[in-house]
């Protein structure tokens, strides 16, 4: 996750929406969906969609 919400940061969306969603795989087995961690991570999901879109 940290490296995810880092690449999305430095502006590497591609990279960070891979690293995101496998990390957000990872998290659904181990915290599960309604963790607070997941549900952060859905968020940025959202964010680096978002700017992958507007750029």
């Amino acid at each position: 996750m940290k490296v995810g919400k880092l690449q999305l940061h430095l502006g590497k969306f591609p990279e960070a929406m891979i690293t995101l969603k496998q990390a957000f795989e990872i998290m659904k087995v181990t915290h599960g969906r309604d963790h607070g961690l997941t549900q952060n991570l859905l968020k940025l999901l959202g964010e680096c969609e978002m700017e992958m879109k507007t750029t």
